[in-house]
């Protein structure tokens, strides 16, 4: 595919392994705004991924809520995982450096045919927040894996879920407020795949 074979494979120092996620909760989703055809303004924000912790390790792995989402089912098999930036030994303290990293690693067969994931290709950065802004931003370096490739031009972010759910948890359950009784409202279901769920961003 076109723009894939000029970007530079990065060696990882650790063997991932393609497992199924036994965490309850992901670390963070990963989000993203269309643009307003009309006005060119951030628009409702789609939920594409949620990024699972790695058991014992830094960084998570990113799973999709939808085929849709995925821009790597075109391309085959695989996995995305999201990385800690490894900042330079002696930073620069006037600099603005990255948080995150995403990586693509392709899925192949080794000579026994057991599954393996390649070196892993860097397809994103996530950087801090803009002034004034909660959320970081996530700049797609491909366009294959731009949601852009299949939402049109937009910007996409990263969402911190372990935040939000502290705020759920402290936060007054909903209930009826002249008895008093406590509604049941059912958990996010991680563990099943559908369309993505939109939120006003």
């Amino acid at each position: 595919m076109a723009g894939w074979s000029s970007q530079k494979k990065v060696k990882r120092k650790e063997t991932h392994i393609m497992t199924t996620q036994n965490t309850k909760r992901p670390m963070f989703e990963i989000g993203f705004c269309p643009l307003n055809e009309r006005d060119g303004k951030p628009g409702s924000m789609i939920k594409l991924a949620a990024v699972w912790p790695k058991e014992g390790k830094a960084g998570g792995i990113v799973r999709y809520f939808s085929p849709k989402a995925n821009p790597f089912t075109k391309i085959g098999k695989g996995a995305v995982f999201l990385e800690p930036y490894r900042l330079p030994e002696n930073p620069d303290t006037t600099k603005s450096y990255p948080l995150y990293e995403l990586f693509y690693c392709t899925s192949k067969q080794d000579q026994y045919d057991k599954e393996y994931l390649d070196a892993g290709l860097r397809i994103a950065t996530v950087w801090p927040a803009k002034e004034g802004k909660k959320l970081p931003r996530i700049n797609f370096h491909l366009n294959p894996a731009s949601p852009e490739a299949d939402f049109g031009p937009g910007q996409a972010f990263l969402l911190d879920i372990t935040e939000r759910q502290a705020k759920a948890d402290s936060a007054e359950p909903a209930h009826d407020p002249e008895t008093g009784e406590v509604y049941d409202t059912p958990a996010s279901d991680y563990g099943q795949a559908g369309p993505a769920p939109q939120e006003q961003f």
